[in-house]
This record gives structure tokens, C-alpha cells and sequence, in this order.
């Protein structure tokens, strides 16, 4: 056994045990065969082992994939195996700057108290790969040959290429950052990650990659003298080998490009794939198959499949009623009709509803055939809290309960009360069906909401000053058992700022309160945020774009910001598409809409602005008309 789990003494005792009973069968028993059994299980600890092992594995890829990177670049930002024009040196400061940037980003998260979430960790180092990588051969692009002297060479460089740089980090960042106001804490954390590590790295290729770039040109201009005849011969078949690249593609690539059929046919590939992009918008499946994102083959991945198998038993459920005004008849005739309206339910909800309403309402009518068994006549002259009080306490095995029905006992969980003794909250109980796939449990959770928000507007709460004394009281009673009351963000935030004491605001007080009636179950927390996922992503994307086109607009021209957050939104829309697309036609484990592929949509929109804007900005230096600038921005 290896992992984690080692330095848990019980596993190894279970283990041992396990061993002397298999010894102790083998040796008395060998001739009773043993009925195969296999035994899934999951642990409290078991997710977070199964993190810690995918983080493991995942880390090796992130190794291998920046050293060959490295050795990429090194290669071909120079002349192998020229050992003059190798720049094997300049590549490894180039990989650094990434690897710092990453560094860079995810500490400034630490700083403000920020915990990377695996998505993060995974994401971002290839995202911040991919935009150092380009930035540098974009910086290497742009030194002619024709300058001698090295500061002039790199400040030309710069002044060519150091806008468009600057103008896709600020587009990105911001993009990044706007992600923020969102509320799916996954791609917060992204964003924040993603958008710090970008403005670091802008400002390290700026300074340490640029300054190795002006180290390494003087290196060559001083060792280039004294070169033999045979590296210099090896040096120009080299660079003939180099530049034989950009003839072809300014006489093979460009043309075929730019030819008319060609414009056609990219015009209509693209509004197929608009289309498609489209149809995914509804047709990507919510949720997020467990077994994708677990370790193949590990206990917690053999469980859900097991689970998934063989499970026949839906999760328990509740319905929570908050504040709401008992004393109403109407209210509790319309807890009634929201018990009915879940027993209507059959495609998600078994029957029967646990209500307290139909047994409580029998209980405190007089003159009924259980009067004298449960004693209503007197309870009926009571107030709601105290017929409650009452109620809760009938025994199963009372008379009025075997003989009448009439049980409140089996219901004392279910009824919450104050210090005061009022009644606060209460609850109905009840339990899905069997839910396997996503799209159960998901439509479980949508129907039972459904069903309290049909309600919701018919039920009234206690007045204010009422629920407000409940309060006060209870803040008395954490006052005099040494309890602080738990500080709420503003709060808390106020307090950071030194400020002491600060106003309780309208807002404050609101912030945490849950509505009068809603529907919770355990696995609700993990899929609420399927209810409003695809919003979500597409108000981060207009956002960023909206920065995109803010940002360029200053920088560059109101027509190219609206064409580059054009082409982004394509980028998008048509990567969407073709995840749909990828599930019609591989099939297997779906892409599914979740945290998972918002994320890495979003990266999209990062990639797509480093490639659009540069084309862009490189457009807009040309002469000629507009075609022609074109070819020269893609040579």
C-alpha cells in the first residue's frame, strides 16, 4: 500500500487481521472454496487522497511538457548545432521567465489568502506557457540583422513589437480579472491565478527576458569575429536552411490563403461551425461525470462505478420552511399543498412526503373521537408554539398515536425552536428517487425547487420586530455562553480596514438570510451551480470582451478592437461546437457543461486575444491596401 493513507495505523491493522484470516483459512480450510467478493468503499478522506494522487501524476506532465518546451525553444529560436547561434542559454532564461511568472501568480493568490484549486494548478501553467512562448519568438522576430549596434537593435525590436505585447497582456489581464464577478468559486480562483500570472509575466519578459536577449546579441556580435571558416560555413547553411522557410510560405501558404475560393470556403466552414456552436449552447449536457476526473482504477473511482451499478437507494431530502408565520392557516394549508405537489413528483421524488401539517392540524382540533386520547380540547385553547411544544411529545407508543395516528415524536427533529420558545424553522422530509446519471440528479434538485418556488409567494413570515427579538435574544444568549456571533464578509471587511464598530447595513443583515421555503439535500451544494452554469460562462465572456474592446479601442482603433473581439468570440463560440460535436461523433464519457469546461473555454478567450491581437497590430503598421497589409501581417 503506498499514498497517503500509509501513516494510518488502523489501515495496517485491518490489513494484518485480513492476512492471519486469510492464513488461518488456507491452512484449516483448504478444500472449502472461497466465494469471490469485492469491496468498494468510500472514506471521508477519500477525495481528498484521490486529489493528492491526480496531483502527483498531473505534476510529471507539467515537468515533461516545459522541458520540451525548453528544448523547443532552444532549437528553434536558434542555429543547431551551431554552438555561436544555439542559444540554448537564452531558451533556458526564456522558460524560467514562464516558470517565475507561474511562480509569480500563484504566491500574489497566497498573499491574499486565496487557495489554488486543482483546475488552477492544471490550467494555468500551459496557459501561461503558451503566451511566454509566443511573446518571445515574437521579440526575436522583430531584431534586424541590418543594425549593429545591440541597444538599437533591441530598442527597435521593442518599438516594434513591445505595443502589441503590452496590448495583449492588458486585454488578457483584464479579461482575467472581470471573470472575478462571477459566482462559480472555480473560475474565480482561475481568474485570479490566470490574471495575476499574466501581468507578471508581461513585466518579466519586459525586463529579465529582454535584458538576456541584449546579453545574448553581444555575446554573438563579440565572439562572431573570430569564427573559422568551417562554423562560418556552417553558420550560413544554417540560415539558408532558416530562411528557406519564409519563401515557401510567402509563395505556397499566403496565396492559397488569399485566393478567393479559399475566402469562400472559410466563410462557410465558419458558419457551420456558428451553427454548431449554437446547437451546443442547449445541446451540452450539464454535470460532471465523477469517474472523469478521478484516478482510473482507484478505490474512490471503483466505488462510483459500483455505486453507479448497483445503487438502489435515492438520497434523502428536505424541504425548510424559514420564519414563516405558523399561526396563518393559509400558510399551513399551503405547506400542505407544496407536500402534495412533491408527491406528484415521480420521476424524482419517492413517496411518502414525512409532513408534520396533517397530523399537528388533526391534533389540535376538538371534539374529534381522539379527544380524550390526546387531550385536544385543552391544547386547542393554546398558542401555535405551545401546541407545537405539546405535539412533539406524543410518544409513538401512546394511545393517541397506535390508536388515532395522531404522533408527533417521530417529527421532533423536524421543528426548530428559539430560546424564547417560538417556533423558527421547520421541515418536511422525503427522498429521491434513484438518481444515477447527472441528468437525474440535476432534474431532481430543478423539480423539488420548483415545486417550493410555486409557493413561495403565498406564505408570510412573522413581522420583523418579531423575527428581530428572536434575533436579539439569541445574540444574548451567544453573549452570555461566550459564543462571538459568526462575522459576516462585510464585516469582516470592514474590520481588515480598521474600522471599528461599523454600521450594520440593510445589505449586511440580508446577505446570508435564506428565503422562506426552499429545497436542500446533501449533493444540492455540489449541482446548484448547473442551474445557472451557462449564464454564467456567457456573462464572463461578454464582459471580457467588453474589456477587449475597451482596451483596444484606446490603444489601437475602434474597427481592429471590434474585429479582434469578434474573432475571440469565435474562437468561443466554435471550440463550444466542437465539444458538442466531439460527443455526437466519439461518444464515450461526454464533455459535459461544468467548472471544468468553463475554465478552459474562458483560456480560449486568453489564446485568442495573443493571436488576433498580434495579427492585428502587425496589420496596422503595414502599407498598401487592405489586402496587402493583410499578407504582410501574415508573413
Amino acid at each position: 500500500m503506498s499514498g497517503p493513507e500509509t501513516d494510518l495505523n488502523y489501515n495496517w491493522v485491518l490489513i494484518q487481521e485480513l492476512r492471519d484470516f486469510m492464513d488461518k483459512w488456507n491452512s484449516e480450510f483448504k478444500n472449502e472454496p472461497i466465494i469471490p467478493m469485492k469491496a468498494d468503499y468510500l472514506a471521508e478522506r477519500s477525495i481528498q487522497d484521490n486529489i493528492v494522487l491526480e496531483s502527483s501524476q498531473n505534476s510529471l506532465i507539467v515537468v515533461i511538457s516545459y522541458a520540451m518546451m525548453f528544448l523547443y525553444v532552444s532549437i528553434a529560436i536558434g542555429f543547431f548545432p551551431n554552438k555561436i547561434h544555439m542559444k540554448f542559454g537564452l531558451g533556458a532564461v526564456g522558460i524560467l521567465v514562464v516558470i517565475f511568472s507561474l511562480f509569480g501568480g500563484i504566491g500574489l493568490t497566497f498573499y491574499w489568502n486565496e487557495k489554488l484549486t486543482m483546475i488552477s494548478a492544471e490550467v494555468v501553467p500551459f496557459l501561461i506557457l503558451a503566451i511566454g512562448v509566443d511573446n518571445m519568438f515574437l521579440s526575436l522576430r522583430e531584431i534586424p540583422e541590418s543594425i549593429t549596434s545591440v541597444e538599437e537593435r533591441i530598442g527597435f525590436a521593442m518599438k516594434e513589437i513591445g505595443p502589441s505585447i503590452f496590448t495583449a497582456a492588458l486585454c488578457e489581464s483584464l479579461a482575467f480579472f472581470i471573470g472575478l464577478a462571477t459566482d462559480v468559486p472555480a473560475l474565480q480562483n482561475f481568474c485570479l491565478v490566470a490574471g495575476l500570472g499574466v501581468v507578471v509575466d508581461f513585466f518579466l519578459q519586459m525586463t529579465i527576458f529582454v535584458g538576456a536577449l541584449a546579453i545574448d546579441n553581444k555575446r554573438i556580435w563579440l565572439v562572431a569575429p573570430t569564427l573559422s571558416a568551417a562554423a562560418t560555413r556552417s553558420l550560413s547553411l544554417s540560415l539558408a536552411a532558416r530562411s528557406a522557410c519564409a519563401p515557401a510560405t510567402k509563395s505556397t501558404a499566403v496565396p492559397v490563403l488569399f485566393n478567393p475560393v479559399t475566402k469562400i470556403a472559410i466563410m462557410g466552414i465558419t458558419a457551420c461551425f456558428v451553427i454548431i456552436g449554437g446547437m451546443s449552447c442547449e445541446k451540452l449536457l450539464l454535470g460532471l461525470n465523477q469517474n472523469v476526473s478521478l484516478v482510473e482504477n482507484s478505490d474512490t473511482y471503483d466505488y462510483f462505478e459500483t455505486l453507479y451499478l448497483y445503487g438502489e437507494a435515492g438520497p434523502p431530502a428536505y424541504i425548510v420552511f424559514k420564519d414563516v408565520d405558523y399561526t396563518n392557516t393559509e400558510n399551513l394549508s399551503n405547506m400542505n399543498l407544496i407536500a402534495s405537489e412533491l408527491a406528484s413528483l415521480n420521476d424524482t421524488v419517492l413517496a411518502p412526503i414525512y409532513s408534520w401539517v396533517g397530523a399537528f392540524q388533526n391534533y389540535i382540533k376538538p371534539r374529534e373521537v381522539w379527544d380524550e386520547a390526546c387531550g385536544s380540547s385543552e391544547v386547542s385553547t393554546l398558542g401555535f408554539d405551545q401546541q407545537m411544544a405539546r405535539f412533539v411529545q406524543i410518544k409513538i407508543e401512546s394511545d393517541c398515536c397506535q390508536s388515532y395516528g395522531v404522533c408527533g415524536e417521530q417529527y421532533a427533529q423536524d421543528v426548530i425552536f428559539d430560546d424564547t420558545g417560538r417556533v423558527t424553522t421547520s421541515r418536511f422530509r422525503f427522498q429521491h428517487q434513484v438518481q444515477k446519471t447527472q441528468e437525474d440528479y440535476i432534474k431532481g434538485l430543478v423539480e423539488t425547487r420548483k415545486a417550493c418556488d410555486m409557493y413561495i409567494d403565498l406564505l408570510t413570515t412573522y413581522p420583523e420586530s418579531v423575527i428581530d427579538s428572536g434575533k436579539l435574544e439569541s445574540q444574548r444568549f451567544a453573549i452570555q455562553m461566550d459564543v462571538p456571533a459568526p462575522a459576516s464578509y462585510m464585516r469582516k471587511f470592514t474590520n481588515y480596514m480598521g474600522i471599528t464598530e461599523p454600521q450594520m447595513l440593510k445589505a449586511e443583515e440580508k446577505e446570508d438570510e435564506a428565503p422562506s421555503v426552499f429545497s436542500y439535500s446533501l449533493y444540492y451544494v455540489y449541482y446548484d451551480q448547473y442551474t445557472y452554469i451557462r449564464g454564467v460562462l456567457f456573462q464572463n465572456v461578454f464582459l471580457a470582451l467588453g474589456a477587449i474592446i475597451v482596451t483596444m479601442q484606446v490603444l489601437a482603433s475602434l474597427g481592429t478592437a471590434l474585429i479582434v473581439a469578434i474573432c475571440v468570440f469565435l474562437t468561443f463560440f466554435e471550440l463550444m461546437g466542437l465539444c458538442w460535436l466531439f460527443n455526437v461523433v466519439i461518444g464515450g464519457y461526454p464533455i459535459e457543461m461544468n467548472a471544468v469546461l468553463v475554465v478552459n473555454l474562458v483560456t480560449s478567450i486568453g489564446f485568442g486575444v495573443e493571436f488576433c491581437n498580434h495579427i492585428a497590430m502587425n496589420f496596422m503598421r503595414q502599407q498598401g491596401n487592405r489586402e496587402q497589409r493583410a499578407i504582410k501581417a501574415m508573413n
